[in-house]
């Protein structure tokens, strides 16, 4: 009696286990199913980005970088250290340290690089800036009586309700000289921002996000956000998601918003990153490895009309100075990568190289007043005159210590 008990007992345990065995094949071949189909969405989407880089780069052989890193990237994108806005405690405007300013990004050495970009990043990526920019410096429209408040008008900041504004202007001068009245009237106000700062990746620590990031980035200290201020504050809060969303299209699937930022980043600045990366795409990249590639990309020239000709630009070539046999102007991408690096020292993965190109050309390019001139031109002068002579062929400083 007992023998056969303990034959049932058997019996019983090993149908559990077979049981058991089929449910962990069937839950492994679900998720064998699951990568599968994960894989070829990545391989269709790794082909696009690889006819992007091919319309990007003379030369598309990643054996060219032949300088592989080792070491585990644990490059992650880390918000900025601080509380924002209300949690300062800050009752009226005050005027702050802007660190993006003091960082000189798209200056210095870096300034170089920048102007051998020109022909494939500027034009876009101003134009992307110039939308943004026209898209909040709109009169406040369909906005409820709570969203039009604004908490920093010129009665509220010096509790003056029934003085004039051009009484309180003047008074704003006369306590502040460094104060702006022209810059103070092209900037935007809290109001203006609540019409566009819902779409913006941004969780505030209130309920007025609008004026937390006026709190924030408002440098002057003068209750509104000018162009280079408004400009700089979208770029670092919705750094992470940029290139990630969709433009706006036409019926047959045709992007007919050339100004949209996101398209700038999908289609030419992760190209180029991953061009770059490409010898190892370990989702980092180093100077040399910049260096390497970045020599291949296509510059094309731009006409009157500032639309891109077929022909190439020879100017503004980093890479013809070569002092004593050594190519000088790797000290521009060293400084570059430099400015931009923050997780890893002396690497860049594909966020901080996105974001250390728009701060580039948000320093270079965007002035307190707007981004472009009545001609479509670029406010802020980028100085290449200084830099460069000869037709624009050869840079000063390589003229100048060039021994031959």
């Amino acid at each position: 009696m007992k023998s056969i008990k303990l034959i049932t007992f058997k019996l019983f345990l090993l149908g559990m286990i077979i049981l058991n065995s089929n449910f962990l094949a069937y839950a492994s071949l679900s998720k064998l199913k699951l990568k599968l189909q994960s894989r070829m969405k990545a391989a269709e989407k790794e082909e696009q980005i690889m006819e992007l880089m091919k319309k990007l780069f003379s030369v598309n052989d990643c054996s060219a970088n032949n300088n592989k890193k080792d070491g585990e990237d644990i490059d992650k994108d880390k918000p900025e250290n601080g509380a924002m806005g209300a949690g300062m405690g800050w009752a009226i405007p005050k005027s702050k340290y802007n660190k993006y300013e003091k960082r000189l990004y798209g200056w210095g050495p870096s300034a170089y690089l920048f102007d051998f970009f020109d022909p494939v990043l500027e034009q876009p990526i101003l134009k992307a800036f110039d939308k943004l920019w026209k898209e909040v410096n709109n009169p406040v429209i369909a906005l409820n009586d709570k969203d039009k408040e604004d908490p920093y008008t010129l009665q509220k900041i010096f509790n003056m309700p029934d003085s004039s504004d051009e009484v309180l202007l003047a008074r704003f001068l006369s306590l502040k000289p460094t104060f702006n009245q022209g810059i103070w009237k092209k900037s935007v106000t809290v109001p203006q921002l609540r019409q566009v700062v819902k779409e913006w990746s941004y969780n505030p620590a209130s309920f007025d996000a609008a004026r937390e990031i006026v709190d924030t980035y408002d440098y002057n200290g003068d209750g509104r956000l000018s162009a280079k201020e408004f400009i700089v504050a979208y770029l670092n809060i919705n750094r992470a998601v940029l290139g990630t969303k969709d433009c706006a299209k036409d019926k047959d699937g045709k992007v007919i918003d050339p100004g949209c930022l996101h398209e700038v980043v999908k289609n030419i600045i992760n190209p180029i990153f991953l061009r770059i990366d490409c010898g190892d795409f370990d989702d980092k990249i180093g100077a040399e490895e910049m260096w390497t590639a970045i020599r291949y990309l296509k510059r094309f020239k731009l006409d009157d009309n500032r639309a891109v000709t077929t022909e190439e630009d020879k100017r503004f070539d980093i890479f013809q100075c070569v002092i004593f046999g050594e190519p000088y102007h790797t000290t521009a991408v060293n400084d570059f990568v430099l400015k931009s690096q923050k997780t890893i020292d002396g690497y860049l993965n594909k966020l901080e190289f996105g974001r250390g190109i728009m701060l580039g050309y948000w320093s270079r390019s965007v002035g307190d007043n707007g981004i472009f001139d009545e001609n479509k031109k670029p406010l802020v002068d980028h100085m290449k005159a200084k830099r460069w002579v000869d037709g624009q062929n050869l840079d000063s400083r390589c003229k100048l210590m060039n021994p031959k």
